[in-house]
């Protein structure tokens, strides 16, 4: 009775009995247990691990909501990796309308596929010079730094030199690297706006 909806089940039994065995039968069926599909969802997800998925359900977007959904840290693009046919490795990022479309679109999900949420990367701050401690630093991803959080997360400039001004470099689109400078003690005072910083800046 595989695939088939209850009305049918109880349709087949009745042909099956009737009128060979009885001369009329009363069948009701009940589904005890539905058929499952089961994926393995990885990565940057809530809960991950292996998922089932009901028949009508068997699709990227199900398969990641029932792995808890993404996590903090996902960038939102997925991989789907198909366990009987290696070749078809497909990579989507579901924040694309279109793409998130072609996702729904491809043929059910089968007990062994692979999804795999990749995660963002992480947001990184370049911060040197006349600081105490001139590192790298690390942020989740998303998290808004401005200059002044940068410098107090790099201990504060030092003292014996009392520097004034810094300069953000930031890397454009074209490649090319853009300069400003900046007033250190005016934005403190609150008299030049403190920017905020974007991955890979350069304090």
């Amino acid at each position: 009775v595989g695939g088939m909806q209850l009305e049918q089940v109880e349709d087949r039994i009745r042909q099956a009995y009737v009128p060979k065995v009885y001369s009329e039968v009363v069948a009701f069926v009940e589904l005890s247990a539905a058929d499952t599909t089961g994926v393995l969802v990885v990565g940057a997800v809530t809960l991950p691990g292996l998922v089932q998925l009901r028949r009508t359900d068997r699709d990227m977007l199900h398969a990641i909501v029932g792995a808890g959904g993404v996590s903090s840290d996902a960038s939102g693009v997925a991989t789907l990796r198909r366990i009987r046919r290696p070749s078809e490795t497909a990579t989507y990022d579901l924040k694309d309308a279109a793409q998130l479309r072609d996702a729904l679109m491809l043929p059910p999900l089968e007990s062994g596929d692979v999804l795999t949420v990749h995660a963002a990367p992480a947001n990184t701050i370049y911060v040197g010079g006349l600081v105490n401690r001139a590192l790298p630093q690390i942020y989740p991803h998303g998290a808004q730094v401005t200059a002044l959080q940068a410098l107090a997360g790099a201990s504060g400039l030092r003292t014996d030199v009392a520097p004034r001004d810094a300069t953000l470099v930031r890397r454009m689109p074209d490649g090319t690297d853009a300069h400003v400078r900046l007033d250190l003690n005016r934005m403190a005072r609150g008299e030049d706006p403190n920017p905020t910083l974007m991955a890979g800046d350069i304090l």
